[in-house]
């Protein structure tokens, strides 16, 4: 085995174990949702103050330049106090992430098909495109679990999957 190859493997076992917790943990808690909402609030103000301080230093000339951190501050207070409305426009990007997660990983394991391993990567893709499915059902009413239990779901299948892949890189 190559000196690579052995990187190679124990990186994707390192990050395969703290993928599977992360979705054992997120998988349990509605409040990741909440949490994440929190969290985008915060980055959102934080950049609005970003483009407010550009602005003020004349970045912008005319008035125009104060749109964008109205914008960004003003949807970061919105998220910040309306954690809910967040969560749900969180699982709509969700959706699109889980969509272009399953494809992607349906993809990479066609690509992968020779090696051993490569069925967990498509059943990994494959389980990322049913939970977009699933979550195209119940959105926005049920964004708020969902968005934990999903996230949870997803890390955790794809944790086993890369752990699979470097079991067969290291043999």
């Amino acid at each position: 085995m190559s000196r690579w190859t052995r990187h190679f493997a124990n990186a994707c076992a390192w990050w395969a174990s703290s993928w599977s917790c992360s979705g054992c943990s997120g998988s349990c808690s509605e409040v990741l949702s909440i949490t994440l909402s929190v969290l985008i609030a915060i980055l959102l103000i934080g950049s609005g103050a970003l483009a407010a301080y550009a602005a003020w230093n004349g970045y912008g000339e005319g008035g125009l330049a104060w749109l964008k951190p109205f914008v960004l501050i003003t949807l970061g207070l919105l998220v910040a106090f309306y954690p809910l409305a967040g969560a749900a426009a969180i699982g709509l990007i969700l959706i699109i992430y889980f969509l272009l997660d399953g494809f992607a990983g349906v993809v990479l394991a066609l690509a992968l098909r020779p090696m051993p391993g490569w069925g967990w990567t498509l059943f990994s893709g494959i389980a990322s495109l049913v939970l977009a499915l699933i979550f195209i059902g119940g959105w926005p009413f049920q964004s708020v679990w969902l968005v934990g239990l999903f996230i949870g779901i997803s890390l955790l299948l794809d944790g086993i999957a890369l752990l699979m892949l470097a079991s067969a890189a290291r043999t």
